[in-house]
């Protein structure tokens, strides 16, 4: 009564009852075994994980994004997760640029000369009534709550007293992000309070504070990120981006923020200040099964996802392998072709679905089950024949 099962409990004591079934019924299931059945056992069982594993990447896309939502700065439209500090500037494309453009973004020219071909929105933020957007797409942002007393040439400075919000939907930047699924964000922020929380919104295409598209907000002096997904949710929760530290002063900071083939990368102030999210197709697919479950950690999803589609594959090949034990030389190259082609079948599935170039983590991570598998049924084998032998001369 005092823990919660996980998927990590579930994966081991599964794996743990089908090594021990297969240690148990192994001597008995060998009159039943052929090459034939075992090859066929192999394809049927690649074929099967890998039509599953095909629509996974769509579950990255921004689809599911809300056109009805305002553009907010600095609260919630709700009004109840203000933040306090200034912004200078907001950029956004329908794109995600390029680490090239990222390291000219950062550097000391001015980055809407780089960008301004790419932008579906522009705000320059200081001084005014009214803030228009300088691509003339969106609606303008107006204030809400009291009106600051603010000079010509000072940034925008917010406040739970006044924040500003488009009054109709930014629906033009919705449907052009919806079509292509990538984005870029780009802010010069600075923090009056390194302690709020919330977490305070600071730019926020959102409804409510469990309603949204993304949002850019500060828990603490931590940077936090949600962006809307059929795997993060309609909250952008499960994951979030957390990056700690960058409110820890009040210094104002330049935030590259982009979005691409299931990869959410976040740049401070410099392009070695680099940090990433990536949603992985494991947590897709697990949620499709255990759609309750709510472990933010994305390398235990990967495990078990990867372990499900190969630790059964590396099985299967080992008794394959089985058949050839004498010939070392054919036993070893059947190995690598059976490891390596449903391994980069899998990734290129999984990076032609989302755009993004093949992930050598990925491809790493899938060889090290299947081989870790088959090497320890091959061990077994080995075993059972060497405790056979010795009871036989026995």
């Amino acid at each position: 009564p005092t823990r919660s099962s996980t998927v990590a409990d579930l994966f081991s004591n599964s794996l743990g009852g089908l090594l021990g079934s297969f240690s148990f019924y192994s001597p008995r299931l060998k009159k039943f075994m052929s090459l034939r059945r075992l090859v066929a056992c192999f394809i049927l069982y690649s074929t099967i994980t890998f039509l599953f594993s095909i629509p996974l990447p769509s579950r990255s896309y921004l689809k599911d994004w809300n056109p009805s939502f305002p553009l907010v700065l600095g609260n919630e439209k709700t009004g109840d997760r203000p933040w306090q500090g200034s912004i200078s500037e907001l950029y956004i494309a329908d794109q995600a640029i390029t680490k090239n453009e990222a390291i000219k973004v950062l550097g000391p020219q001015a980055y809407s000369k780089y960008l301004s071909n790419k932008a579906i929105a522009y705000y320059q933020l200081s001084g005014r009534e009214e803030y228009q957007d300088q691509i003339k797409k969106l609606p303008s942002l107006r204030w809400q709550g009291e009106q600051p007393d603010c000079q010509e040439n000072c940034s925008l400075l917010l406040s739970s007293q006044h924040w500003l919000s488009t009054e109709s939907p930014a629906s033009f930047i919705t449907e052009r992000i919806r079509e292509t699924s990538q984005f870029s964000l780009i802010t010069n922020i600075s923090t009056s309070d390194s302690n709020q929380t919330g977490p305070a919104r600071i730019i926020s295409l959102s409804d409510s504070p469990y309603q949204r598209n993304f949002s850019l907000g500060q828990e603490g002096s931590n940077l936090v990120f949600r962006i809307r997904t059929p795997i993060t949710g309609n909250n952008g929760l499960q994951p979030e981006l957390m990056i700690p530290g960058v409110f820890s002063d009040k210094n104002t900071h330049l935030i590259v923020i982009t979005y691409a083939s299931s990869l959410l990368q976040v740049f401070i102030d410099r392009v070695e200040n680099y940090f990433y999210l990536e949603l992985i197709p494991g947590k897709s697919a697990l949620l499709q099964i255990f759609p309750g479950e709510t472990d933010d950690n994305l390398f235990v999803y990967a495990l078990v996802y990867y372990s499900v589609v190969f630790a059964p594959l590396g099985l299967i090949l080992s008794l394959i392998t089985n058949f050839h034990r004498e010939k070392v030389g054919s036993v070893l190259l059947l190995m690598a072709i059976g490891v390596l082609v449903p391994v980069l079948l899998l990734e290129i599935i999984l990076a032609s679905g989302t755009g993004r170039g093949m992930s050598l983590n990925n491809i790493l991570l899938s060889t090290v089950i299947m081989t870790t598998a088959m090497l320890l049924v091959r061990g077994q084998l080995s075993v059972m024949r060497s405790v056979k032998k010795m009871f036989s001369s026995g």
